[in-house]
């Protein structure tokens, strides 16, 4: 994906909004100073146009959804790909996107009352989530590896718990993306609307299809196979027992 450098930052960032975290690394404002080009900027700022354009199609091509053939991956390889592709996402859109969100809300709030339903949710989306990719990280996913290399391994025995703790707090996920696809009206930005609040806007769906994604691969993909690899397991045992 190559980026033209003579287009203004801000057509730039629409076109691309997770072009905006490599922007923000080099405190390059799209924002007010949109409507310079890249190459312009970077001419002024003492950068490299190459090394920027390098970083923001680095960014993009890292986002580009590759094809999985999930069925044909080990459950311990499935949660590795979930790990790296959509975990380490998820953080990185919550660093880039918290204080933006605080920055929309603080110019634009009085305008746009619903900005600060925007931010409860945000926070309430933050506060759900980081403990919940912590809890898959330290103790799902390895435990998931252990079962798959010994289906007698003893977490098996009371596996059905913590994935219908998952599934639930999966659900309250799901919960507080539908009702901020509402309070953005489909994050859309309003009229006349600068480029940090589109920014906001389309980083906020990203997150959201992403979320999507990675909630679709554990609710219907992964966790169905560790229950019938647990079930599969249990056969044996249940058929000595007649």
């Amino acid at each position: 994906m190559a980026i033209d450098a003579f287009l203004p930052i801000a057509k730039i960032v629409l076109q691309y909004p997770a072009s905006a975290r490599v922007l923000e690394r080099y405190d390059i404002d799209y924002c007010c100073s949109g409507g310079r080009t890249l190459a312009a900027t970077c001419e002024t700022e003492g950068f490299s146009v190459d090394d920027v354009v390098a970083a923001i199609e680095d960014v993009l091509e890292a986002e580009e959804p590759k094809a999985c053939d999930w069925d044909a991956m080990s459950m311990a390889a499935l949660c590795d790909q979930i790990n790296a592709t959509h975990h380490d996402y998820t953080r990185e859109a919550f660093v880039h996107l918290t204080p933006l969100v605080a920055k929309v809300l603080n110019v634009h709030g009085e305008r746009h009352r619903e900005l600060s339903d925007v931010q409860r949710l945000f926070e309430a989306l933050a506060a759900d989530l980081l403990p919940h990719l912590a809890k898959e990280e330290r103790v799902l996913f390895p435990s998931i590896a252990a079962i798959e290399a010994d289906p007698n391994h003893p977490m098996a025995r009371c596996f059905a718990g913590p994935l219908a703790v998952m599934r639930s707090e999966h659900e309250t996920v799901g919960k507080l993306l539908h009702d901020m696809r509402i309070v953005t009206r489909g994050y859309q930005p309003p009229p006349g609307a600068c480029t940090s609040f589109r920014v906001l806007y389309a980083g906020l769906a990203s997150l959201a299809a992403d979320l999507h994604t990675h909630i679709h691969l554990e609710n219907n993909v992964l966790f169905p196979r560790v229950e019938a690899r647990l079930a599969n397991a249990a056969t044996p045992a249940s058929h000595a027992d007649v």
